[in-house]
């Protein structure tokens, strides 16, 4: 093997170590430093900055980065917004709101602000207001998701009586089923009445009615009333905690011949309306002591309930309304019921029983009409001087003369005070306003409610003024808004249409829940057949559910979710 050559230049052993040198790189581009003005403002005055701009800059503002997440994020943000949009244009429209122009508009104030009947979320320390914001912005939009809930094929018919009450509905067939399914997780219970000890031997049930008490909206429990075909009733209590149901009181009404089509029930008071052709009205208390505490009795030791009235109508048409309502007065029992004139088409009639202290008798009995005073007089005056009319404006007297067309015959009646609505078969509704005082009951003249393409077969008032109408055929919903009234430059934009952005296909799992294997099948296009009956309609505060009968002849509950 030959030797390595050395190398013949004088190089050291220590250059030879060393890597050959490289050029140096350029040196870096010197950055101005800019300061964030932002950042050196406390988390204060960036609050006080986010709640003067707007929901839609708000949520820009959270996807910047984590502080401005959180700060556009807090309570107090969309709290003065929420007021901003929803409780403020409320208050312009009540009754002496404003007196003037003049009048400064109500500033937002989070202690001394009145907030109408939102003021138990403004007192609450838990109101997520970004989410209650967005409801109440869906509602007004008319967004919301659509699934299907399928009912039991355990019956052999149709629910003949259902009803909502926190999420959860309640209904009842005429083979004694009663269930209840809860919207937001899909837990789903039954009961079979037949098999209760306590209410065998009272028929078939024909009505179903939930507990209107105040005190019971916040309660773990949930008190459910059944009326049957022998005039009999019983109490069911539904623990929201275990989700299930347990019959806590029985009346079997020996005496009564004819069965119960209507009641309202009320802590420890019920009205009952029987198919007799006098159509007889019985107001119950259910205490058996005068100590008895009506928002949480005693169920187990209660005895023979106590009539505190009976009442009979040989014109009242089977289309009522009932309703309990509590307030610093006392008890009120309200009946409303539809009869025909001759002059004015169908009209309304309502008569108040106000009980006692005690609610164990009745103080006073008072009985109004929306017909209108005058019209029973047929004398007209006629003037000394012969006048110009004042001009009117062609839409003016359009809208003049439909409101003075006679009303057709209801076919839904809706009562919760003070907003009376009647839906009828010619796409219209009619809004009245209950006034009652301490000394007066009165009904306001009718105002024709105008939106729906098809007849009208359902409609059912909730609390502030918000009213949910719905058509036979078609699935046409409409959310109205009838606080104060519907005049001036709010007419024709009193209503919202209801566009479901999803299908029940796209809510089949796992959100869409369903009982009955025929019904959990859906197509995309089902929730708006336009030979689907809709049979009833309720809403709370986040859902509408329409019990609607497909052309297939299936039983599907309608849930149409705003959140």
């Amino acid at each position: 093997m030959s030797k390595r050559l050395r190398s013949t230049s004088p190089v050291s052993d220590l250059q030879q170590l060393d890597p050959p040198t490289e050029p140096a790189p350029p040196p870096k581009r010197i950055r101005l430093l800019h300061t964030n003005h932002f950042n050196r403002l406390s988390d204060e005055l960036l609050l006080k900055i986010f709640t003067l701009l707007g929901p839609l800059e708000l949520t820009h503002c959270q996807q910047a980065c984590r502080r401005f997440f959180s700060i556009a994020g807090d309570s107090q943000v969309w709290k003065s917004a929420f007021y901003d949009r929803f409780v403020r244009p409320r208050a312009s429209r009540l009754p002496g709101a404003r007196t003037s122009s003049t009048t400064p508009r109500p500033a937002y104030n989070s202690r001394t602000s009145k907030w109408l009947n939102d003021e138990g979320f403004a007192k609450s320390e838990y109101t997520d207001w970004k989410r209650l914001y967005k409801l109440r912005y869906n509602w007004n939009r008319g967004r919301c998701g659509v699934s299907e809930i399928g009912l039991s094929t355990q019956s052999s018919g149709p629910p003949i009586s259902v009803k909502m009450r926190r999420g959860i509905v309640f209904s009842i067939d005429e083979v004694g089923y009663l269930q209840a399914w809860r919207v937001e997780d899909g837990q789903h219970v039954t009961s079979h009445l037949g098999s209760r000890d306590h209410s065998v031997g009272l028929g078939s049930p024909t009505v179903l009615a939930l507990d209107e008490n105040e005190a019971d909206q916040l309660s773990d429990k949930l008190n459910i009333i059944v009326g049957y075909d022998t005039g009999g009733f019983t109490v069911h209590q539904l623990d929201l905690a275990s989700f299930d149901f347990s019959c806590i009181y029985t009346y079997p009404n020996e005496g009564a011949t004819h069965s119960i089509i209507a009641m309202a029930f009320s802590g420890l008071h019920l009205i009952t309306m029987n198919d007799s052709r006098s159509r007889g009205f019985t107001v119950y208390h259910l205490g058996s002591g005068s100590d008895e505490n009506p928002s949480n009795p005693d169920w187990s030791h209660l005895g023979t309930p106590t009539v505190v009235s009976y009442l009979k109508s040989h014109t009242a048409w089977p289309l009522v309304s009932l309703s309990i309502r509590r307030s610093t007065h006392g008890v009120t029992v309200c009946i409303v019921y539809a009869f025909s004139t001759f002059s004015m088409g169908w009209s309304l009639g309502i008569q108040e029983l106000c009980l006692s202290s005690n609610g164990r008798q009745v103080d006073k009995s008072r009985i109004a009409s929306a017909i209108p005073s005058g019209m029973e007089s047929n004398s007209s005056e006629i003037p000394s001087t012969l006048s110009a009319p004042p001009y009117t404006s062609p839409v003016g007297a359009f809208w003049e003369a439909m409101q003075q067309a006679p009303l057709s015959q209801p076919t839904c009646l809706s009562y919760a005070h003070p907003y009376l609505l009647t839906a009828h078969k010619d796409n219209t509704l009619t809004l009245y306003l209950v006034k009652s005082t301490a000394s007066s009951l009165d009904i306001t003249q009718g105002q024709r409610l105008w939106g729906h393409t098809s007849a009208v077969s359902g409609a059912h008032v909730g609390s502030r003024g918000r009213a949910v109408s719905i058509s036979a055929r078609g699935s046409e919903l409409r959310v109205w808004e009838l606080e104060g009234g519907v005049t001036g430059n709010r007419r024709g934009r009193e209503s919202v249409k209801i566009y479901p952005s999803q299908s029940p296909a796209s809510l089949a799992s796992p959100q869409s829940h369903s009982t009955d294997t025929s019904a959990a099948t859906h197509q995309g296009s089902d929730w708006w057949e336009m030979d689907a009956q809709d049979k009833w309609l309720g809403f709370d505060e986040e859902k509408v559910i329409v019990h609607r009968q497909k052309e297939t002849g299936s039983q599907v509950l309608m849930v149409y979710d705003f959140t």
